[in-house]
């Protein structure tokens, strides 16, 4: 179960942002809503254009890097990957997930799309 996930200088988001699904501690509204102290069902609001759909591409790059489902569409919309007030700094990537009782990160850095 992902846990966090910690992204910098991908599309919109040039400086570090995290999006932590680990911190439940409000969430005693619904419970139901919280699966090993991790918020497994949440809604992600915002106004146009302030990050919704990049982070949800950020969610699925790990899927995307380390599998052999590369898909040309989302290819054509990581055309512009890096911010691009930063282009010459990798794109950083930090995922933490809850698996087996266990707490595993893994972090990796990208130029483009298809490169590690």
């Amino acid at each position: 179960m992902l846990k966090k996930i910690s992204i910098t200088n991908f599309k919109n988001f040039k400086d570090k942002i995290s999006f932590d699904l680990g911190n439940a501690k409000n969430y005693n509204f619904n419970p139901k809503c919280i699966k090993d102290k991790i918020v497994k069902n949440a809604i992600i609001y915002g106004a146009n254009a302030s990050g919704k759909t990049n982070l949800m591409y950020a969610i699925f790059d790990i899927f995307y890097t380390l599998t052999d489902q590369q898909n040309h569409t989302m290819h054509v919309k990581y055309v512009n990957f890096k911010n691009l007030d930063n282009i010459n700094s990798p794109v950083e990537f930090e995922f933490e997930f809850f698996i087996n009782n266990q707490n595993i990160k893994y972090s990796y850095q990208k130029n483009d799309f298809s490169e590690i």
